[in-house]
């Protein structure tokens, strides 16, 4: 190599990292944006409070979506901790945060923004089946439908489905509500036989 190449590929190369360092600030600025904006949310929210009636029968992964949608979909986990707590949902505060950090680390709802912040994702937006107003439960016949489909799954294969489908069990244990369930479409000789 000539000199001459030598001198336009150390000009190259410095201005690459000239370009470098500018990504670097911006990245750096963007960093201490986004961590004051989290600190910003963490401050304001939870200023409307929770009522009793709001977390009657729900579990606690409804109560947190309650709490996000009423925040502009955020959720401040200490906060959110503190307003279960007065409201009952916790007698105590002393496990209530590893409780709801495993319900946010399972749950497919929220996702981890910054330290003790989480936003609800869209796909929660996304109305669940319920059961219809008339009062009887809707959740037999939707097993009904998913055995007529899959006539050898189990409990749990169902208990997976609807959960797939975001079946709302209103706060009731998945796995007992659809045990009822197969024993209701037994009970009327519905519950596909199996060979």
């Amino acid at each position: 190599m000539q000199i001459s190449e030598l001198r336009a590929r150390k000009e190259q190369l410095e201005k690459e990292l000239a370009d470098l360092e500018a990504v670097e600030q911006a990245l750096r600025a963007a960093d201490e944006y986004e961590s004051a904006a989290a600190e910003r949310i963490k401050e304001e929210w939870g200023k409307d409070p929770l009522k009793p009636d709001d977390v009657k029968n729900k579990s606690q992964r409804e109560i947190l979506i309650i709490l996000a949608r009423r925040n502009r979909n955020w959720l401040a986990v200490q906060r959110a901790i503190r307003l279960m707590t007065e409201v009952g949902v916790f007698p105590e505060a002393s496990n209530a945060s590893a409780q709801i950090y495993t319900v946010l680390r399972t749950s497919k709802d929220f996702e981890s923004v910054a330290p003790g912040l989480y936003r609800l994702v869209a796909s929660s937006e996304e109305k669940s089946p319920s059961p219809p107003q008339d009062g009887k439960s809707g959740l037999v016949d939707e097993v009904a439908a998913i055995l007529n489909d899959h006539p050898s799954w189990n409990r749990a294969a169902v208990v997976a489905e609807l959960e797939r489908r975001a079946w709302d069990f209103r706060g009731k244990k998945p796995i007992f509500s659809v045990a009822i369930a197969f024993a209701n479409l037994a009970r009327r000789g519905k519950l596909p036989r199996t060979s």
